[in-house]
Parts: C-alpha cells; sequence; structure tokens
C-alpha cells in the first residue's frame, strides 16, 4: 500500500506551514490553509482525520525548547512519527514513549546512532542543496552513498527530506529519489515537493512506498481523503 501522512510542523504549540527549511519565516498554517481555521495541533488532526501523522518539533530541533506536551495530546488520534531532534538514545527512548515510532533525522543524528537503531525508528536523510545535512562529518557524504551506507541497518524505512522543496509544489526530484530508491534495501518516503496527484504517481512510478505531505492537503491539490487512507 502507498501511504500518505500528513506532516506537522510545530512551532511554538502551534501547526506551521513549513517552506524550504526557512523555519524562521514559518507562519502558522490556518494563514493559508482552505480547510482548517485553526493553527492548533489536536484541532488540526481532528478536523483531517489523517491515517498516519509525521510530527516535527521544530523548537527541539532548533534547541529552543520542546513540544512534547502537543506531541502527547496527539499520538493517540492518529499513528504518529515522532522527529523531536534525536541526538542521543535517552531522546529516542523518550520519543518511543510518546508515539509508535522515532525519526532519527541526520541534521542531528550521528552515523553511531542510526547504527544502533532499536525497532519502532525510521532515519530521516535531510537534504539540502543536493548534500546531506548533518553536524555528523560521516554523514556528510551524497545521498545515494549514504543510503548504500544504511541498508544494512535494521531501521523501519528510510524518509527523503527535501528541504529545498517543502512547502513549494514543485514536485519531487526524480533524479535524486529515483537514484537513491535504486540502492535502498529500506522502503523508502519522501517528504518535500509533492503538490499534485500526479506527483504521487511519479512516486509509485520510481517505487517509493509513500509521501510526507502539507501544503497540498491544505490548498486541496490532494484529496482529503487520500490521508484518510482512501482512494482519490
Amino acid at each position: 500500500m502507498f501511504r500518505i501522512i500528513l506532516a506537522l510542523d510545530i512551532l511554538d504549540g502551534k501547526v506551521v506551514h513549513a517552506v524550504r527549511g526557512e523555519r524562521h519565516k514559518y507562519a502558522p498554517i490556518d494563514r493559508i490553509s482552505h480547510i482548517c481555521h485553526s493553527s492548533d495541533p489536536v484541532e488540526v488532526v481532528n478536523r483531517l482525520r489523517p491515517m498516519e501523522v509525521y510530527v516535527a518539533d521544530l523548537n527541539r530541533l532548533m534547541n529552543k525548547g520542546d513540544n512534547f506536551d502537543v506531541a502527547v495530546r496527539i499520538a493517540p488520534l492518529s499513528c504518529a512519527m515522532l522527529d523531536l531532534g534525536c541526538k542521543n538514545r535517552d531522546d529516542i527512548s523518550l520519543g518511543l514513549q510518546i508515539a509508535e515510532k522515532v525519526v532519527l533525522g541526520t541534521e542531528t543524528a550521528s552515523l553511531d546512532m542510526l547504527k544502533a537503531a532499536p525497532e519502532r525508528t525510521c532515519v530521516s536523510i535531510d537534504i539540502k542543496h543536493g548534500r546531506v545535512l548533518s553536524s555528523d562529518p560521516a554523514l556528510r557524504i551524497s545521498p545515494a552513498a549514504l543510503i548504500r551506507e544504511l541498508n544494512d541497518l535494521h531501521f523501519d524505512e528510510v524518509i527523503i527530506l527535501d528541504l529545498d522543496r517543502v512547502g513549494t509544489g514543485l514536485g519531487p526530484d526524480t533524479a535524486l529519489l529515483g537514484d537513491i530508491i535504486e540502492h535502498s534495501d529500506h522502503p523508502v518516503l519522501l517528504g518535500g515537493g509533492v503538490g499534485a496527484l500526479r506527483d504521487l504517481e511519479i512516486l509509485k512510478e520510481l517505487g517509493a512506498k509513500g509521501a510526507i505531505v502539507a501544503t497540498a492537503i491544505h490548498n486541496n491539490s490532494i484529496p482529503l481523503d487520500m490521508i484518510r487512507g482512501k482512494e482519490a
């Protein structure tokens, strides 16, 4: 089954509209949404009723507090994967107490952390300007090279988070994604750039197993039923 997962970027307790990874510019989601009149995370989830959510704690990622209380309220409402900016095993344990699955993003995680990833985790390869975004030099290699490095590890799946395309609707970078999928032994999900139904078909043709979407849901480019597990 091809999965379509709703992205919830949480900043200062509100769902915000993520665009190109420029976090200082993110505005509350109700300012751009055609279907939500609130940016309260619980109200957004109750309104959209997604089967799965990808929750990014932007405060934690920027070392400016956290949104754990929000994540705790969201987790019972939808199958949640949580990116809380994991930097150590304690962070992973904390995340697994809150959500169904924890995201280990290259932005904050080290290669050693990824190698020790327990069950119920997935790895997000965060990409900026075509390169892996990371503070660990061991991870700052090409995305395709990193995907091969990760093939023997036992986490659940890989997220390719193309930060330059987040919130743009530009569609997937097919050359980059095709190369990654070809060399990955893990299921691959894409976050960033999905703007229309045709983009979902492209991802399926490339062999991706799902997409993480937000803007295309809020502007009605992708039918709401699709994040509820129904056909368009």
